[in-house]
C-alpha cells in the first residue's frame, strides 16, 4: 500500500516564474548578440567598401597621372610655336588695341583737317551767278593759309588759265595755232588804256626764237620776274615751288615774292604745262591777296597776267 508522497522546495508557482524568467533571460541575450553581429557586418561592410573606394581613387590616380605624363611628353615633343602662351595672346591684344588708338586718333586728325578745308573752300564753290569765264575773279588772284587749300588755289588759278589760252590768243588777234610758220608775222606792239581805275597796259608778241623749247621756257622759269618787266634783285626774291597734278602729270609752280627798290609789292605766281612733245604753255598772275604773306603797307601792286605758248620747230 502506498505511501503518501511528500515535495519539497518550490510551490508550483514559484516553479513556472522561475522557468519564464530563465526563457526571458534567454531571448534577451539572443537580441542583443543578433544586434552585435547586425553591427558588425556592417562595420565590415563599410571597412570593405573604403577599402575598394580607395583602391579605386588610387587606380584613378595614376590613370591620372599616366595620362598627365603623356601629355607633357607631347607638349615637349611639339614646336614651341605650335602654341602660343597667355601672356603672348596679352600682349598681341595689347599692341592691336594701342595701334587701334593710335588710327583713330589719326582719323580723327585728318577729319578736323578735312573739315577745316571744307569751310575754307565753301566759299570756292558757293556761286549764286554764273560768271564770265573770262574775265577774273577774287578766286583767280587770292591764296588761302591752310596747306592743303592753298595747294589747290594755286592748281585752280593756273590750270583755269591754261583752259582759257585759246579764246585769250584769239580774242587778241593771234594767228591760228596750226598755221604754216612762213605766213606767220613776226612782230611785236603794246596798247595802253587809260580810265578812272588806273592803266591799263596790253604786250604783245609773235617771234620765232634761236633756242629749243625747253631752253626757252627754263630761261623764263628760272628769272620769271624778269619776263614780266620787274626788276629786282634775285638775292630778295622769295621763291616757293610746288608740285601739282595736272592729267595725272606733274606741274611744278612757282610763287615769286618780293619788294622791288621802287616799293612795289610783287607776288607772282608762275607755272608751265608741257602738253606733248612740240607744245608748252607757261601761264603767269599776280596774286593780290595771299593770307600766308601780308601786304606790306605802304606798297603798291599791280596785276599782271601772261600767256606764253611755245613750239618746236618742225624738222
Amino acid at each position: 500500500m502506498s505511501q503518501p508522497c511528500h515535495y519539497s522546495g518550490l510551490k508550483p508557482s514559484r516553479v513556472m516564474a522561475s522557468v519564464v524568467e530563465w526563457l526571458d533571460g534567454g531571448r534577451a541575450e539572443d537580441k542583443m548578440s543578433a544586434a552585435a553581429r547586425l553591427t558588425q557586418q556592417r562595420h565590415m561592410k563599410y571597412r570593405a567598401g573604403k577599402k575598394a573606394r580607395a583602391l579605386e581613387l588610387l587606380q584613378t590616380k595614376d590613370a591620372l597621372e599616366a595620362t598627365v605624363q603623356s601629355l607633357q611628353d607631347r607638349a615637349r615633343s611639339r614646336k614651341p610655336t605650335s602654341l602660343l602662351s597667355w601672356k603672348s595672346i596679352s600682349v598681341a591684344l595689347k599692341d592691336s588695341r594701342d595701334d587701334s588708338h593710335r588710327q583713330n586718333r589719326d582719323l580723327r586728325a585728318q577729319i578736323h583737317a578735312l573739315q577745316r578745308l571744307m569751310s575754307e573752300l565753301g566759299a570756292w564753290v558757293d556761286m549764286t551767278k554764273e560768271l564770265n569765264p573770262s574775265c577774273p575773279t577774287w578766286r583767280d588772284t587770292n591764296l588761302p593759309q591752310h596747306p592743303e587749300s592753298r595747294r589747290m588755289a594755286k592748281a585752280w588759278i593756273t590750270q583755269r588759265m591754261l583752259h582759257s589760252t585759246d579764246a585769250m590768243f584769239q580774242q587778241h588777234g593771234f594767228p591760228a595755232w596750226d598755221a604754216p610758220q612762213e605766213d606767220m608775222d613776226v612782230w611785236c606792239d603794246e596798247d595802253f588804256t587809260f580810265s578812272d581805275m588806273g592803266i591799263v597796259c596790253r604786250s604783245r608778241r609773235n617771234y620765232i626764237d634761236q633756242q629749243s623749247l625747253e631752253d626757252s621756257i627754263s630761261f623764263i622759269q628760272n628769272d620769271c620776274l624778269a619776263a614780266v618787266l620787274i626788276l629786282a634783285p634775285k638775292d630778295t626774291v622769295i621763291v616757293v615751288v610746288l608740285l601739282i597734278t595736272y592729267e595725272t602729270q606733274e606741274t611744278s609752280t612757282q610763287l615769286n615774292t618780293v619788294v622791288t627798290p621802287t616799293g612795289e609789292f610783287v607776288n607772282i605766281l608762275c607755272a608751265a604745262f608741257h602738253q606733248g612733245p612740240d607744245r608748252c604753255t607757261l601761264v603767269v598772275r599776280h596774286i593780290v591777296q595771299d593770307d600766308l604773306h601780308a601786304h606790306p603797307s605802304g606798297c603798291r601792286q599791280r596785276s599782271r597776267t601772261m600767256w606764253l605758248v611755245g613750239f618746236a620747230a618742225v624738222v
